[in-house]
């Protein structure tokens, strides 16, 4: 029966048009009603539950597939114990109003201002709860953050500081430009990558010469070298760079800040930036893997 929903439009006994069926999630029927409804008045769910509708603007597609993220996410905190009933929902309006010095009423005069009833702020506040417990309990214990990871973060951010000084562990690769031009930017980096993982030179790259520089401050390099270096992460090839007839690139072994209080101020701070835009990707990888455990249909 759910494969056949699909195909129809839901009518009344008289056969007049009342809705469009747009998807179905499991035995769960989504409506085009549902879908144009959440679509007038995405904006001011965004305030409610900015987690949840996070983007500028939706498309009726779009909005579907968040009703069915939203339903998987739902689904699955279900088969793990964690259930947001309505007392939860309830407490957490309560706890609101009671910290806004403000009366239900109040709270419904300025739902209604925004297009919203009473009865979907409740839900998005539901919404917004299971999607916390979902980061809490799903989601961040599958997040590594590295100090590396870290330490590349504040270089891009800082690339631009004349302040810094950095210090590099470095090895230098240099091939003659004809070589280069043969083989072009990718398959010299590529060759080098595999030279380190085997200690053997691919044919193409077997003019390479390395240099070991070992540790060098940036008052011993030349200024193009220090601006790219600088937008280099570490345990990365930079880009190549020409001098008269060699063409070279820069393994950075090791890259760190002479002075090192400016990076442990913002440590705290780009760990938390890095964790939030890796979470979000985990979390899209999640949905990707758990919705395939349900039947899922979209109709438009």
């Amino acid at each position: 029966m759910k494969y056949i929903l699909l195909c129809i439009l839901i009518t009344s006994a008289q056969g007049a048009l009342l809705d469009k069926i747009y998807g179905v999630f499991n035995e769960e029927v989504i409506t085009k009603s549902e879908i144009d409804r959440a679509l007038s008045n995405f904006k001011s769910r965004a305030v409610i539950a900015p987690v949840i509708y996070d983007k500028q603007k939706y498309t009726p597609k779009q909005m579907l597939n968040q009703d069915i993220n939203i339903r998987t996410i739902r689904t699955h905190l279900a088969t793990i114990g964690i259930v947001v009933d309505d007392e939860q929902v309830e407490r957490t309006i309560e706890s609101f109003l009671s910290s806004r010095s403000s009366t239900r009423r109040e709270l419904e005069d300025t739902l209604e201002q925004q297009g919203l009833t009473y009865n979907e702020y409740f839900e998005l506040i539901r919404i917004s709860r299971e999607f916390n417990a979902l980061m809490k309990y799903v989601v961040e214990p599958l997040v590594s953050i590295s100090e590396q990871q870290i330490k590349n973060e504040f270089f891009r951010r800082n690339a631009e500081n004349q302040t810094l000084t950095i210090q590099y562990n470095l090895i230098v690769y240099q091939v003659p430009e004809r070589v280069f031009k043969k083989i072009g930017k990718e398959k010299f980096i590529s060759g080098l990558r595999n030279y380190q993982n085997t200690g053997i030179l691919a044919p193409e790259v077997k003019e390479t010469q390395e240099i070991d520089l070992g540790k060098v401050s940036e008052d011993d390099l030349a200024k193009e070298v220090i601006r790219i270096l600088k937008r280099t992460d570490e345990g990365e090839f930079s880009s190549p760079i020409q001098d008269a007839k060699l063409v070279r690139t820069y393994f950075i072994r090791k890259k760190d800040l002479t002075e090192t209080s400016i990076y442990l101020r913002s440590k705290n701070a780009l760990r938390g930036a890095i964790f939030e835009k890796e979470a979000r990707r985990v979390l899209g990888v999640w949905l990707d893997t758990e919705r395939q455990k349900h039947f899922v249909k979209y109709n438009l």
